[in-house]
């Protein structure tokens, strides 16, 4: 999984790293990547660093990084404690990649629980602890996912059909 963007407090980051410790607490397997600067990630990078299985790159990523560290991951973690909307959201969708996101602002109109992404409760880390557990034992889920994940970009955030959408609206 991975996290990536400017850290800042409504991103969630303690609330991540909080269910970090649950899910490597209680046998979960796999690996977080962090990358991205900000205050939240420097008064939290030595807690990350002191988990087995979590990488954090505290600097800003171009562009292209990014896109790698992208297609290295089957998802994207968003644990917001508040959002309107999510440029990472966005990317994450047209790289095929699920999300495991907090049920706050607009996240909840692109998300749909099972099918791109999984819906947690917002600051709850036992709650996201438990679906990057269900991920972590199910690969054919991931799968299902990010299979969903593509096909919303394709149908919901292709800005042709946004276009489109939105002349047809105000002819």
């Amino acid at each position: 999984m991975l996290m990536f963007g400017r850290m800042e407090a409504y991103k969630g980051l303690e609330v991540l790293c909080d269910a970090m410790e649950i899910f490597l607490r209680e046998g979960g397997e796999g690996t977080l990547h962090i990358a991205g600067a900000g205050p939240e990630l420097d008064r939290l990078e030595g807690r990350f660093r002191s988990l087995p299985s979590v990488d954090v790159t505290n600097r800003f990523l171009p562009a292209a990084e990014i896109i790698d560290k992208m297609g290295a991951c089957d998802g994207l973690v968003l644990p917001y404690l508040s959002a309107t909307q999510s440029g990472v959201l966005s990317a994450a969708f047209a790289n095929g990649r699920f999300v495991v996101a907090s049920r706050v602002g607009g996240i909840v109109d692109v998300v749909q629980d099972g099918v791109n992404g999984l819906l947690v409760e917002p600051n709850d880390a036992g709650s996201l602890a438990r679906a990057l557990s269900r991920l972590s034992g199910d690969p054919g889920l991931r799968e299902r996912l990010r299979a969903g994940a593509l096909e919303t970009a394709r149908a919901r955030l292709d800005w042709s059909k946004i276009a489109a959408k939105m002349i047809s609206e105000y002819q």
